[in-house]
């Protein structure tokens, strides 16, 4: 086994954190209050989500997961601007209103 200079645990959660930093930053429409909640929750969806997907796919590499975590990271904060910007952007009770009573919008 090569030399880490990090531990595995470690390793995996800065991946995680460094695939939110990524998405976070790239979010030129956010206030920075906005992108520290969006690292957080990104973080968050990695750490938590990312491993649950690597231990039913059966991966057990701490580089692979690793990887995993960071894209997950990235798409996580990145699904949830996309969620955020069309919910400032529509009117979310209508829109619901409209769905219950079998409205298209």
């Amino acid at each position: 086994m090569p030399h880490r200079l990090l531990s595995d645990e470690l390793f995996v959660i800065l991946a995680a954190v460094f695939g939110a930093l990524t998405s976070a930053l790239l979010a030129k429409t956010l206030s920075w209050s906005q992108k520290a909640t969006i690292l957080l929750s990104g973080a968050g969806f990695a750490v938590c989500v990312g491993p649950a997907i690597c231990e039913y796919m059966g991966i057990t590499s701490p580089y692979t997961i690793g990887a995993i975590l960071y894209f997950g990271g990235v798409l996580g904060n990145l699904l949830l601007i996309k969620i955020l910007a069309w919910a400032t952007q529509t009117d979310l009770i209508q829109t619901i209103i409209d769905t219950y009573r079998g409205k298209k919008p």
